[in-house]
């Protein structure tokens, strides 16, 4: 991981603070609290967040296949908005440990509505299935590990 240590300096080099394994709690209101608060709507843990004045740098470390998925990353940009209103910009990145790579993105204040905006579809699900008790079986990359039968799922293997 010695090419990590390097970016790793660099940043520490840039001014500001870095902050590891940061635990982040919401609320609906997107106020902070804490992460198993009887309150928390959505929590998160930041593996690397750089802190400076102006802005933030929150970076994830990843050792499967590479592919870009910026879900995760809005979600990160998105709570650093809400815990520092004084920023305008994140930017966010993976750390591809396997493939030493990073791909990032940059988000400004600006697309805050955006963000959250992404997410409430599937929150809006996530909810009407917790208060009726149906949740609907989907088919994902993990079907061919679930035990599930054809009888249990549509979907199994």
């Amino acid at each position: 991981l010695g090419w990590v240590e390097a970016h790793i300096a660099s940043m520490e080099g840039a001014g500001g603070t870095l902050v590891a394994e940061q635990s982040v709690g919401l609320t609906k209101g997107l106020t902070k609290t804490s992460f198993f608060a009887k309150d928390v709507w959505v929590r998160g843990k930041l593996d690397l967040c750089l802190k400076k004045p102006e802005s933030s740098v929150v970076l994830d470390y990843k050792t499967g296949k590479r592919k870009m998925d910026s879900d995760q990353l809005m979600l990160f940009a998105a709570f650093e908005f809400a815990l520092r209103p004084e920023i305008d910009v994140v930017k966010t990145g993976y750390f591809w440990l396997k493939d030493r790579k990073i791909d990032s993105e940059t988000f400004t204040r600006e697309q805050v509505p955006m963000l959250w905006n992404h997410f409430m579809p599937k929150v809006e699900r996530l909810e009407e299935s917790y208060e009726t008790g149906k949740w609907p079986a989907r088919s994902s990359g993990l079907c061919g590990y679930c035990p599930a039968n054809k009888a249990q799922c549509k979907h199994a293997k």
